[in-house]
């Protein structure tokens, strides 16, 4: 992770998702060559570790595409990714900003 990923990234807490950690979002860059995705923190609490975190794949469903999650959390992010998926697809495809990704969000 680079620090412009950080700058281009918008944090979400487990109070705005019900997820017991941390997910981070992003809206795609022209520099992106892969498909839609977040960032989950693999520690509980609202804390971000830089260097302990998993990618997830958002389409055509979810699907852990790097790091590692304990089986209870991975079924959460998964079951909130399919959830939201419509709203975080708007937000990979520069369709809504971050204030209407926050308004759409459906905690689990």
């Amino acid at each position: 992770m680079t620090a412009a990923d950080l700058f281009e990234m918008g944090n979400l807490f487990p109070r705005s998702t019900g997820l017991p950690m941390t997910v981070w979002v992003k809206h795609r860059r022209s520099r992106a060559r892969h498909a839609a995705r977040v960032r989950v923190n693999m520690m509980h609490g609202d804390g971000i570790d830089l260097v302990n975190y998993a990618v997830v794949g958002i389409n055509p469903q979810a699907s852990l595409i790097s790091g590692c999650l304990y089986a209870e959390d991975t079924w959460a992010v998964f079951r909130w990714i399919d959830i939201n998926r419509n709203a975080l697809n708007d937000l990979w495809d520069g369709k809504i900003d971050f204030v209407e990704l926050a308004a759409r969000l459906v905690k689990i």
